[in-house]
């Protein structure tokens, strides 16, 4: 799965997820000391929070990573302008960043599900199984008796 989001208001940023994380590409002149890309692995993000946009004010998605404190300001969107995990974006991009935050939240519960171990038990087959048991009388630890008896028992006569 690949999806791309694009914000171009207030700041030039594109997010592509993949399987694995997202990517934040940054761009522009007000992207600042943000220019270039930053990968997040989902298996990293611990919380998402999401503050909509105001005809008067921007609105700001922010990633908390896994033992990073979570970053906050008084002047809201403004201060997390410098934060590299967080996402500003204007009114008319409410609608797709609560999408992408959605998105972010199903990657992250499916990468913190736990892993589930399939082990293949291979079965021998009665051939396998009559051998090993004429190896046993063979070396005097079962009897001839004890070995037809198995030996029918597996091929089921």
């Amino acid at each position: 799965m690949e999806k791309i989001f694009e914000i171009k208001s207030p700041y030039k940023i594109v997010i592509k997820l993949d399987d694995n994380g997202m990517e934040i590409q940054r761009s522009g002149f007000w992207a600042g000391g943000l220019k270039g890309e930053k990968k997040l692995f989902y298996k990293n993000i611990s919380a998402v929070n999401i503050k909509s946009a105001t005809t008067f004010s921007q609105g700001f998605l922010q990633f908390t990573l896994h033992g990073s404190p979570e970053r906050s300001s008084l002047f809201g969107s403004i201060g997390l302008a410098t934060d590299e995990n967080s996402i500003i974006f204007s009114n008319k991009d409410n609608f797709t960043m609560q999408e992408l935050k959605r998105l972010v939240e199903e990657k992250i519960s499916e990468a913190s599900a736990p892993v589930v171990s399939q082990t293949v038990i291979s079965e021998k087959s009665a051939a396998e199984q009559i051998k090993e048991f004429k190896e046993l009388l063979d070396l005097g630890v079962i009897s001839e008796d004890e070995f037809n008896q198995k030996k029918k028992q597996l091929l089921n006569l």
